[in-house]
């Protein structure tokens, strides 16, 4: 039979570290259960996505958003509202778009290129502005806040 002297300091050390892992393991998990929340809970997807089938999930704060989406516009509002939320570092977006999409340089088409730059544009909010497309001609309607 072998015996084992244990030194008390090395013992003290090694607890100690367990529990800081753990610690910063259970840490990242709930940031990540939060980031999950708050997407599913965002104004965005209960309003304009709510009709889309996405699944978020987030590891360390890295964000894989997967399912489907019926327009590349709601694949891009999806990506810029995680990317948003705090405690996200990243945003993998493997949305993809189904259903019929319209035929290029069509209006339908035009409203679509409009709003998804909206997306993305810091002084517009896309979801509080109408955009309406009739014969080539884009007309944004809404209110803001400033001349920018």
């Amino acid at each position: 039979m072998r015996h084992f002297r244990l030194n008390p300091n090395a013992a003290l050390l090694a607890s100690v570290s367990m529990i800081l892992i753990g610690g910063t393991a259970l840490q990242a998990a709930s940031m990540d259960s939060k980031i999950e929340q708050s997407a599913k809970t965002s104004h965005n997807f209960k309003t304009h996505l709510k009709d889309d089938n996405i699944k978020v999930a987030s590891s360390d704060g890295v964000v894989a958003l997967s399912g489907t989406v019926s327009s590349e516009y709601h694949k891009l509002l999806a990506q810029e509202t995680v990317s948003g939320l705090p405690g996200v570092k990243a945003v993998n977006n493997n949305l993809k778009v189904i259903g019929d999409q319209p035929s290029e340089n069509s209006d339908a088409w035009g409203t679509t290129k409009v709003k998804t730059v909206l997306a993305f544009h810091k002084n517009v909010s896309a979801s509080a502005t109408a955009v309406t497309t009739e014969k080539g001609v884009v007309t944004l309607t809404g209110k803001t806040h400033s001349e920018a």
